[in-house]
């Protein structure tokens, strides 16, 4: 049965693990996140390590440990608000950009300054930034978007999305069992599928795995994308030049 959404796949396509806690592409440590109350620790996380032991911690001993390291602090009191406005979203990914926008994370990076945190798109994918920012405004108002990773060949994973107005209404892997005789491996057919069965015009993306998972642990991947894309690794269907000189724009002048 096809999920509206899908959850467990939504995080494993766009938010996949990393292997350690060194990224191998900046060679910076993977920051760290504390629940903050009084200037104790009462909860911690990082993608890589567990953080338990260091409840109950000051945040000074947490600063003095982790000083190369990017720690997030988020007031207990903060997210206690916002918790029951969370209940009114009626899917996981809304309910985690309000937890993200509405409680005011305090970052405290390698060079030691405290600072409020007025950018949180390193909380988010690079490609649900582009859509949030001044690209809707040219985009459609509703529009799928079709992330088909290639594991070898011939075997893909496909990861559907819908956006409207500028927010995301349905995450999913789709069921394509309705097409028969290998269409679904034909990109074109796939998309044609898609656009009708959920009447929104549909682009497509069609990346190397190694390279998507490259891409989804970088904060701003826009020029390696616009390199792959223009060496034919990574492909568009349909090619729209529109979204071409919107992805070019984001490479190289970072807009």
């Amino acid at each position: 049965m096809e999920l509206r959404y899908d959850w467990k796949n939504f995080r494993k396509t766009f938010y996949p693990q990393k292997r350690s806690a060194l990224s191998q592409e900046t060679g910076v440590l993977s920051p760290v996140y504390f629940v903050v109350e009084e200037n104790t620790i009462v909860s911690g996380f990082c993608e890589t390590e567990d953080l338990a032991d260091w409840k109950g911690a000051p945040c000074d001993e947490v600063d003095a440990h982790f000083q190369h390291r990017d720690i997030y602090y988020f007031d207990k009191s903060h997210l206690d608000g916002v918790s029951e406005d969370q209940l009114k979203s009626d899917h996981s990914y809304a309910q985690e950009r309000q937890l993200i926008e509405s409680s005011f994370p305090v970052l405290k990076n390698h060079k030691n300054i405290k600072r409020e945190r007025n950018d949180l798109s390193e909380f988010d994918h690079f490609l649900f930034n582009a859509f949030r920012g001044w690209w809707s405004k040219l985009l459609p108002s509703s529009f799928g978007i079709l992330i088909r990773v290639k594991k070898e060949k011939d075997v893909f994973e496909d990861f559907f999305f819908i956006m409207r107005k500028g927010k995301m209404d349905n995450y999913h892997s789709p069921d394509l069992s309705a097409l028969k005789d290998d269409r679904e491996l034909d990109i074109k057919e796939v998309v044609k599928y898609l656009s009708e069965k959920h009447s929104v015009k549909v682009q497509s993306l069609t990346v190397e795995k190694e390279e998507w998972l490259e891409w989804s642990h970088l904060v701003d991947p826009w020029k390696k994308v616009a390199a792959s894309i223009r060496a034919n690794r990574a492909q568009l269907f349909p090619f729209r030049w529109r979204l071409v000189v919107l992805m070019s724009f984001r490479a190289f002048w970072g807009l």
